[in-house]
């Protein structure tokens, strides 16, 4: 049986996590989206929310 994970409950997996000892096991990095229309999203969106913050207006994408 093989298997292939692409994401981890803690990302990057540690170096000597037993998943990385298996030979039948593929692990490949969590970049679910990424192309070069997303790194001009975030841009955007990053843009605006700065606009946001410096005229004291409301930010969309708060992280906490």
């Amino acid at each position: 049986m093989r298997s292939c994970f692409r994401y981890f409950d803690i990302e990057p997996l540690p170096v000597n996590h037993e998943l990385r000892k298996l030979n039948n096991v593929t692990l490949t990095p969590h970049i679910a989206g990424a192309s070069i229309r997303t790194v001009y999203y975030a841009a955007e969106v990053i843009a605006k929310d700065l606009g946001n913050y410096l005229n004291n207006s409301e930010i969309i994408n708060k992280i906490c």
